[in-house]
Parts: structure tokens; C-alpha cells; sequence
């Protein structure tokens, strides 16, 4: 695109944040987030929430089930503070305690960091009591093609989540496939040039 090579990765990470919480915007409930460096904690949005610290259900005895999203924003942008709004929209419409993995960002922390992040959220997610069969995986755009990649690891191990859900997932991180090109005109928030 004209004039991306010229922005540095905090200006990309500033522009896509307002975009991202413009369109995520809401107040509804808590969600977790996990960070790499400090471990699972809770934020608030809005009303009290029906999520606690540790991924349980507030009263409740057995955990709720747990929807573990990863942020979008082409591993160079994004957040889980860019997608609180959204974190908390899809806790209280499915009752679920969403966790918001911190994973570390491009160009600063090259792959596999953002790998090794996934795979530290997920067990901490575990280590709060989870069972995999109680634990889906979401993500878009970078996020989505980074919950398919831990996916990929878990089913290799025999410990798969109970679903997953990719909005748009990039898996295609070398931007050649049939697809990419043939769909281009079809994603209304990135459009590929042919």
C-alpha cells in the first residue's frame, strides 16, 4: 500500500487502536486478561461482572466455560486493552470468562514470540482449573490464524480445546495463495491489492 512503508510500528499500533475500540466499544462485563509477565488478572468494563479473577463463575462451584481470544492487528498492532470492549461483549453473550492473552509483538519480538505467548495463556487458563473440553479458542485477523496454530499444537498432543472460532484468520503469511487474491475485493477491512 502507498505511504506503509513509511510507518513505524508505533504509529501503526496508535491508528489501529482507535479503529479497534471504536468498533469493539461497549460496557457490559469483566473480562481476564492474561499477561506473560504477571499472570492471569481481571478488568473491568462497565457493570459488575459475572467473571472472577481465576476464570470462575462468581458463586458457582464448577468454572464456566472459558473463551480464550486472541487480538487481531497483523502481530504488529493491537491489544488486549484494543479489545476489551469486545472480550466483554462476548462474555456476557455467552456467559463465558473470555481471557485476553497479552502476546508480544512484531518487529520488537520476532516469531515464535507471539507462539510462545499462545501457549502460555493456555496454560495458565489450564492452571486456573479449565479442562480443554471446557476451553474454546477465538481470534481474529492475526489472532485467528494464531488460535489455529495452537490448534494445531494442542491436537498434536492429544489436548484439544472444545472449539474454535477464527474471524478471518491470516494463515497465509507469505500472501500468495489462489485465495488471497481471489477474495480481495470481499474483506471489507483489508482488502489485498492484486
Amino acid at each position: 500500500r502507498a505511504g506503509a512503508a513509511s510507518k513505524t510500528p508505533s504509529s501503526t499500533r496508535r491508528g489501529g487502536s482507535s479503529v479497534v475500540s471504536t468498533w469493539a466499544r461497549t460496557r457490559v462485563a469483566a473480562v481476564l486478561c492474561h499477561d506473560r509477565r504477571s499472570g492471569m488478572r481481571s478488568t473491568r468494563s462497565g457493570r459488575p461482572s459475572s467473571c472472577g479473577a481465576a476464570g470462575r463463575a462468581r458463586g458457582v462451584a464448577k468454572p464456566a466455560p472459558a473463551l480464550v481470544y486472541f487480538h487481531g492487528g497483523g502481530y504488529l498492532a493491537g491489544s488486549p486493552e484494543t479489545h476489551r470492549g469486545l472480550a466483554a461483549r462476548l462474555a456476557a453473550e455467552t456467559g463465558c470468562a473470555v481471557c485476553l492473552p497479552d502476546y508480544r509483538l512484531a518487529p520488537e519480538h520476532p516469531f515464535p514470540a507471539a507462539w510462545d505467548d499462545a501457549d502460555a495463556a493456555w496454560d495458565a487458563v489450564l492452571a486456573s482449573g479449565m479442562a480443554p473440553r471446557d476451553v474454546v479458542l477465538a481470534g481474529e485477523s492475526a489472532g485467528g490464524g494464531l488460535a489455529l496454530s495452537l490448534l494445531a499444537r494442542l491436537c498434536a498432543k492429544g489436548t484439544p480445546p472444545a472449539a474454535v472460532v477464527a474471524f478471518s484468520p491470516w494463515t497465509d503469511m507469505t500472501g500468495q495463495s489462489a485465495s488471497l487474491l481471489a477474495n480481495a475485493k470481499r474483506d471489507p477491512l483489508l482488502p489485498a491489492e492484486g
